[in-house]
């Protein structure tokens, strides 16, 4: 694989699951061990219309140029202001694995 960057805005894609008697594995993990360079990936089920903001938000500060923490950091900065949204609930169990982009 060669993605600089994956985001998997599907629930609980960051929690690792056992595939056997060893070591828990997440879909994440799989797709860095893969090649993928940098995974965003959520610890919790999520909300499908925060996370839509979520990432369009995330995407627009990548493509601004922003490090990826610093993008995810200002995403979830973002969705706590937003009535509604602003429980952690909604933006907290994003978590970025790797950092590179090229």
């Amino acid at each position: 694989m060669s993605a600089s960057l994956v985001i998997l805005s599907a629930c609980d894609s960051g929690y690792p699951h056992l595939l056997d008697v060893s070591e828990p594995v997440s879909l994440g993990q799989a797709l860095l061990l893969a090649g993928a360079r940098a995974v965003v990936t959520t610890l919790w089920p999520i909300d499908d219309r925060a996370a839509c903001h979520f990432a369009e938000v995330f995407h627009a500060r990548v493509k601004a140029g922003a490090p990826l923490d610093i993008a995810l950091a200002d995403s979830q900065r973002e969705m706590l202001r937003i009535q509604g949204w602003e429980d952690p609930y909604y933006w907290a169990g994003y978590v970025l694995a790797g950092n590179r982009l090229g």
